[in-house]
């Protein structure tokens, strides 16, 4: 498997690990569980780390990941840190993601220090 969703229980923050080559489909499979544990949970705050990821995902992956946000009913008081490696080809892919969510009333930001992304979270 290229993604694992994860709960740190201390924090009530999923994480989600993307490793290697994650395709669209992936992308989803990953996005469903981590509302399902969401909902299961009542978790509003994620961290989704990219720094294993070998490519980003196209623009067009991207968008669809906040369409299926819309879909699935994903709370827009919900919090995302996303940690992507300085110099990282993911981090274009990151960075219209963040814009891409701001606009759409969903609350992400980019990080590449994860103790940086949980300070943020929990505030």
């Amino acid at each position: 498997m290229s993604w694992d969703v994860n709960l740190i229980n201390e924090s009530k923050i999923i994480k989600l690990i993307y490793a290697g080559n994650v395709t669209s489909e992936q992308l989803r499979e990953a996005l469903i569980e981590c509302a399902t544990l969401a909902k299961k949970e009542n978790i509003l705050h994620f961290i989704a780390d990219t720094t294993k990821l070998v490519d980003g995902h196209s623009v067009f992956d991207l968008y669809s990941v906040i369409q299926l946000f819309d879909s699935i009913g994903f709370d827009h008081n919900i919090k995302e840190a996303v940690l992507v490696q300085v110099g990282s080809p993911a981090l274009n892919g990151a960075s219209f993601y963040e814009t891409a969510c701001l606009n759409r009333g969903y609350n992400v930001k980019i990080f590449s220090d994860e103790t940086k992304a949980i300070d943020w979270l929990k505030n």
